[in-house]
């Protein structure tokens, strides 16, 4: 009888992870980076300073995600055009055979919100969905729209989430 109830506790929890087991963190999300920044900007900027969303190449890489460049990697980031403001959120792509957990652990060890000149980043996050990883820098309400934007995104038919 024992045995009977431990096989079916164990079978309800096996059931119960592969239920869940789709978490956020898969599913590749697919299209333009940049698109994609928008869609995580949306509603979580000031509409009195001017942004611009630019992709992030050769040193800028390091500047904008506190990491080497990664060989094949695309990036965005969205920040304002007057650098007095302690914003910067951006999108890397990374390629395969590369390990994304890996990169956005390095990327949130990293990260360095006082990187502008006598001002701080209120809140920071690093967060991924698949190969994609968000970081944020900015006050508290633009990182939290941001990630949970992010975090809403449609991913791809038939993506595990």
């Amino acid at each position: 009888m024992k045995k009977t109830i431990c096989l079916l506790l164990t079978l309800a929890l096996l059931l119960a992870l592969a239920a869940c087991g789709g978490s956020q963190n898969e599913g590749n999300l697919t299209g333009d980076l940049s698109e994609l920044l928008e869609q995580v900007m949306d509603g979580a900027t000031n509409p009195e300073t001017v942004y611009e969303i630019s992709p992030v190449e050769g040193d800028l890489f390091t500047w904008i995600f506190f990491i080497d460049p990664i060989d094949g990697a695309e990036a965005v980031v969205h920040q304002p055009l007057n650098g007095s403001i302690p914003h910067s959120v951006g999108l890397v792509r990374v390629p395969a055979g590369t390990d994304p957990e890996s990169v956005r652990t390095d990327i949130e060890k990293n990260l360095d919100p006082r990187k502008w000149i006598c001002v701080e980043a209120e809140k920071t996050a690093v967060v991924r969905r698949g190969d994609v990883i968000l970081m944020a820098m900015s006050t508290a309400d633009f990182v939290d729209k941001a990630v949970e934007n992010f975090m809403a995104l449609p991913a791809p038919a038939g993506a595990g989430q």
